[in-house]
């Protein structure tokens, strides 16, 4: 197992490390503070896993317990997931 090296700059080598999730929501984030302040934002996430054809919303308590969700098409929405 690897440590922290000596010339590891936390700030720079942070985001070179850290997986495509979280360089995401720091993207959002920094976005909307770098936005004017008299906006309201609201940041909706959600975090699904596709195995064997069965899909999972990894955040809702329902998926602990076997629930599926539905793939759908909306012809003007897009895609979504139904409960």
């Amino acid at each position: 197992m690897h440590g922290i090296s000596d010339d590891f700059d936390y700030k720079e080598d942070t985001l070179k490390t850290m997986g495509m999730l979280y360089r995401s929501f720091n993207t959002i984030f920094q976005m909307i503070n770098n936005e004017s302040r008299t906006y309201l934002h609201t940041v909706q996430a959600f975090h699904f896993k596709l195995f064997c054809e069965n899909l999972h919303d990894l955040l809702s308590p329902e998926s602990r317990f076997g629930h599926k969700l539905e793939l759908k098409e909306h012809p003007y929405e897009g895609t979504y997931a139904k409960n």
